[in-house]
């Protein structure tokens, strides 16, 4: 693995936001709110309700290389 630039530490398996809080709702035993459209994120969040409302599938690629398949099974 190469120590220089970035790295993306996320799953290497994607997963939707509502597959997410189900799985955290059930961890932490805490109620699943309702969705928030994206219409009240833009009147709070302006133009920053983007990062909140689209999809971001960043892979951590630099961990699944050769020298750091090792190492992503390990986190």
């Amino acid at each position: 693995m190469n120590g220089h630039g970035p790295v993306n530490i996320t799953s290497p398996k994607p997963s939707t936001s509502k597959q997410f809080a189900l799985e955290l709702g059930g961890v932490t035993n805490a109620k699943i709110l309702l969705p928030i459209g994206s219409f009240p994120l833009k009147v709070i969040f302006g133009e920053g309700a983007t990062v909140l409302t689209n999809s971001q599938k960043a892979i951590p690629q630099k961990l699944q290389d050769p020298l750091g398949s090792s190492l992503s099974t390990q986190i």
